[in-house]
């Protein structure tokens, strides 16, 4: 297998409560090195090639955190680069796309994809585990704020 080929590109929503807390989510501890922390989001599914980054984010968000919740999907923010180690995948890296994401209302409710969820601000970030790149995404995120 060749590495450091893009394994798929995907979505991420960088989602701020009014309050400057970021929603961030647990993967399941059944992944291979599961149970860190994430953002909310996906890959580009099969027919979505011509889709507009923004609304595959929102469908990621609802079928993650749940039909009833709603963000306003704002400006591209980060691009991230990150391990893939799921088994039999073809490649060993995602890029990912961050957007702002202003948090609008709604409850969560997780599906299989999460473990947990959380809204941390920038002096919590240090009490989790996060999945290879997103702490910095974070962290340059909250320092600019």
């Amino acid at each position: 297998m060749d590495k450091n080929k893009i394994s798929y590109i995907g979505v991420k929503g960088l989602i701020v409560h009014s309050d400057g807390k970021v929603l961030i989510t647990q993967e399941p501890t059944h992944f291979v090195g599961g149970g860190k922390w994430e953002l909310p989001g996906g890959k580009i599914a099969v027919g979505e090639e011509e889709v507009p980054l923004e609304e595959i984010l929102q469908r990621e968000i609802r079928e993650e955190l749940g039909e009833s919740f709603n963000v306003t999907v704002g400006p591209l923010i980060d691009i991230m680069r990150r391990p893939w180690n799921k088994p039999g995948a073809s490649a060993d890296q995602v890029m990912l796309a961050v957007f702002e994401c202003p948090y609008v209302g709604g409850d969560i409710t997780l599906s299989e994809e999460n473990n947990n969820h959380a809204w941390v601000t920038a002096a919590e970030l240090e009490q989790y585990e996060f999945i290879p790149g997103y702490l910095p995404v974070l962290q340059k995120y909250f320092t600019k704020k």
